[in-house]
């Protein structure tokens, strides 16, 4: 019990004592600290404020820096593109150019393959002349060759009917070979178009006389006449009498006695 009673006159010299009864607090005195805390407060808003403003300042002129860079990567850019729409123009250009080229080359390759194509049917239309006219020259030359031998002479006081062993006839040179036509049937062995007589596979071996006709026949038909004006041993020149316009006598054509 003692020692409680102690503790409370311990406890009692501690309490803080407050104003006397009636008594009031000073304004000034309760409004100074709050004011110090607003002050501070106020001041530390400033320097956030300044901080925050210069930090603002700072980003936008990073922004700035930045669309700068980025306005000069766009001319750039844009500096390119005009570059490569240039190029591409050019190059559409070109393109072009190079397909009117084509179109030249092809329209020339065709006329050259027209103008070949013309030029071979040239070259085929002289080589069939060339080749016609060979055959003429031939012809001629045969003809020539044929012609050039003397005709059997025949005189009144010869009888036509006379065997040919009994008439001087010319020998068949030995440069011009016996034609295949006389060893197959009595054939006309040529046609001269130019004097207008044929040369037939009889002669005076045959007992062919001048003045004598002969038939041409295909087939069964009898196509045209001839009448020997000259003689030979082995074969006699016959002028055209007849022929049809649209089936002339030609070299092969079978003969016949006129009867």
């Amino acid at each position: 019990m003692d020692d409680a009673k102690a503790d409370l006159n311990d406890a009692s010299k501690f309490r803080v004592e407050g104003p006397p009864p009636g008594a009031e607090k000073s304004p000034s005195k309760s409004f100074k600290p709050l004011s110090f805390i607003l002050t501070v407060l106020l001041l530390v808003l400033l320097a956030a404020s300044a901080v925050a403003a210069y930090l603002f300042y700072l980003d936008l002129q990073d922004q700035k820096d930045a669309n700068k860079s980025l306005e000069v990567s766009l001319i750039e850019q844009q500096q390119k593109s005009a570059v490569f729409e240039q190029t591409a123009r050019e190059k559409q250009e070109e393109v072009g150019r190079l397909h009117e080229q084509l179109k030249s080359y092809a329209a020339q390759r065709k006329e050259l393959y027209e103008s070949l194509q013309s030029n071979q049917k040239q070259i085929e239309n002289f080589r069939t002349q060339i080749q016609a006219l060979q055959n003429r020259a031939n012809q001629l030359e045969r003809e020539k060759r044929l012609l050039e031998q003397p005709p059997i002479p025949t005189t009144p006081e010869e009888p036509q009917a006379q065997p040919a062993r009994q008439v001087e006839a010319a020998p068949i040179p030995k440069e011009q070979p016996v034609p295949e036509a006389v060893k197959t049937g009595n054939r006309i062995l040529t046609v001269n178009r130019d004097y207008n007589f044929a040369i037939i596979n009889l002669g005076t071996k045959d007992n062919v006389r001048i003045g004598d006709r002969f038939f041409v026949e295909r087939g069964k038909d009898k196509v045209g006449l001839l009448e020997v004006e000259k003689l030979y041993e082995n074969f006699s020149s016959a002028s055209i009498v007849r022929e049809p316009e649209n089936r002339p006598l030609t070299e092969g054509d079978t003969i016949v006695p006129y009867e």
